[in-house]
């Protein structure tokens, strides 16, 4: 398995702060989502029941604005995955810089409110087989 970038121990921990930013970002965007989807679910509940009105408005608002977050969303991951980065779990801010260790390829492990890189795994291992550096 090759990888587009291959990250130092060093150059993986110089990524952090953009890194939480970003991660912080993508949970704001995935919260809007989460409070725009109940809105969406009972607009279109609505449109099916009545005689529309204002509805129709409202439902084309609250779908432009789910499209907007889902594309910002979208726009956030590919910018950790354009600098290398590999995006495991958005939600847990879960991540995997590719390495080299011991001439093979192993993945740096780092997740959301650890202060540093302190862990690797194997690349088919996942976050169980994670060992301390």
């Amino acid at each position: 398995m090759t990888f587009p970038k291959y990250f130092t121990l060093e150059e993986a921990r110089v990524s952090l702060p953009w890194l939480r930013n970003q991660l912080g970002d993508i949970a704001a965007a995935r919260q809007e989502l989460l409070r725009l989807q109940p809105q969406m679910e009972s607009l279109l509940r609505a449109v099916r029941t009545n005689g529309h009105g204002d509805t129709d408005a409202r439902l084309a608002a609250t779908r432009r604005a789910m499209e907007q977050v889902t594309e910002r969303l979208s726009r956030l991951a590919g910018e950790v995955q354009e600098r290398g980065i590999i995006l495991r779990d958005p939600q847990q801010g879960l991540v995997d810089f590719p390495s080299w260790r011991g001439g093979r390829v192993v993945f740096l492990c780092w997740v959301s409110g650890e202060v540093d890189i302190t862990y690797w795994h194997d690349i088919d291992a996942g976050i169980a087989g994670r060992q301390p550096l």
